[in-house]
């Protein structure tokens, strides 16, 4: 078989996906079939490809040309114009048919909703089709207020149900998002769930030196509280701020290491200045370390205010941090609160402080409970579970 794999997307690290991605084409490779990746861009880690190409994988590139938004910018018009391009690209879906058509692919594989044009593409062409979404679409619409009118309907039945259709599976990477094409009364038959999965090789901590973190910044003898991801609204790192404004008052050891980058990395340091714990708050930028950078967390703690299958929070849990987050349905289907890790109610800072209080005085909880952490990982969300469902998936019915 021959996978094409229409990401929908840039790849600008070597994050838990091109980890996926490369374990996939390894184990395709080893079952005698190929992988086909396309991005919107050349993916900016050269390690990433060179890894993904030794293990027998090819990549293309096409970027979307959707110049008619750039004439609407900042209205509904534009708004609608986007939901169209994801649907029927015209420009990509002629892109995605030639290399179908030269590279004899038996299999076009869209991820995340920008790509569903290659649904179509692959329909077009008589190949199985496939679709993975990873992130929920009522969950977003409901924190921020949008009214579940027949408007939003019309758009969700349009974006996420229609196209299934045209898929052999529509698969989720969680529980959560798969209950939510279920009320929408989505066919049953096609929907999977594959979950998502984390490198438990790579994110293992007996092989990893401590301290590289610490010395970098001059945190010895500190209580680092850390977090890994994107610094954009769903992940909500404002919220930490604020907590570390409630513990300042307690503890003078506390300091907050944010990993990652986004849009909201200037309002997080000048917020930090006015509530002055800017000492005690360290943007660390975009890593590609992110091991070295869990080893050294007391506390790996992620805010989030929707998520599909949260990579960094299975990436600590591997790394057997102890992890607090938010309470949302797909933390509460990886944590098992106050067994392998804990989740709580993000209106209540004080809750999230009294926590952070009793982990800290209990050095032997983060041991226990990060050992928990790891061993429910292992079992449930590691990467390579995920790529064997996937294969099983790919090869049902493809001697039809």
């Amino acid at each position: 078989m021959k996978i094409l794999r229409v990401m929908g997307t840039p790849s600008f690290n070597y994050g838990s996906q091109e980890r996926y991605l490369v374990k996939l084409s390894k184990m395709l490779k080893e079952s005698g079939h190929q992988s086909f990746l396309v991005y919107e861009n050349q993916p900016q880690s050269s390690h990433f490809i060179e890894e993904a190409k030794s293990n027998g994988a090819h990549f293309f590139q096409v970027t979307p040309r959707r110049s008619l938004e750039f004439f609407f910018r900042n209205s509904i018009i534009a708004k609608i114009l986007k939901l169209w391009y994801n649907v029927f690209d015209i420009f990509s879906i002629i892109k995605i048919m030639k290399i179908i058509k030269e590279n004899n692919i038996d299999i076009v594989h869209s991820y995340f909703s920008p790509s569903i044009y290659a649904v179509f593409a692959g329909k077009l062409m008589g190949k199985r089709t496939f679709r993975t979404i990873g992130n929920p679409f009522l969950q977003p619409a409901k924190y921020h207020g949008k009214k579940i009118n027949w408007l939003f309907d019309m758009k969700c039945k349009l974006i996420h149900i229609w196209p299934i259709n045209f898929l052999n599976f529509q698969i989720s990477i969680s529980e959560s998002i798969n209950k939510e094409y279920i009320y929408y009364k989505a066919d049953k038959k096609k929907l999977k769930i594959i979950r998502t999965g984390v490198d438990t090789e790579k994110y293992n901590p007996l092989p990893i030196k401590k301290n590289k973190l610490r010395k970098q910044y001059g945190l010895e003898n500190k209580f680092i509280l850390g977090f890994t991801g994107r610094l954009d609204r769903q992940k909500n790192p404002l919220f930490l701020l604020e907590l570390m404004k409630y513990l300042d008052k307690s503890f003078s050891d506390i300091v907050l290491v944010l990993v990652g980058d986004g849009e909201l990395h200037e309002k997080i340091k000048s917020k930090a200045m006015d509530q002055g714990i800017s000492d005690k708050v360290i943007l660390a930028g975009r890593r590609h370390d992110i091991p070295n950078m869990l080893i050294d967390f007391d506390l790996f703690i992620l805010p989030s205010i929707f998520e599909g299958g949260p990579g960094s929070l299975l990436e600590a849990m591997s790394m057997e941090k102890i992890c607090i987050t938010s309470k949302l349905e797909v933390f509460d289907e990886i944590i098992n609160d106050g067994f392998d890790g804990y989740t709580r109610d993000l209106n209540n800072v004080k809750e999230f402080a009294k926590l952070i209080t009793n982990i800290k005085q209990n050095p032997s909880l983060v041991t226990q409970v990060g050992k928990r952490a790891r061993n429910n990982v292992l079992d449930n969300w590691n990467v390579d579970k995920r790529v064997k469902q996937t294969l099983a998936i790919y090869e049902v019915g493809s001697n039809e």
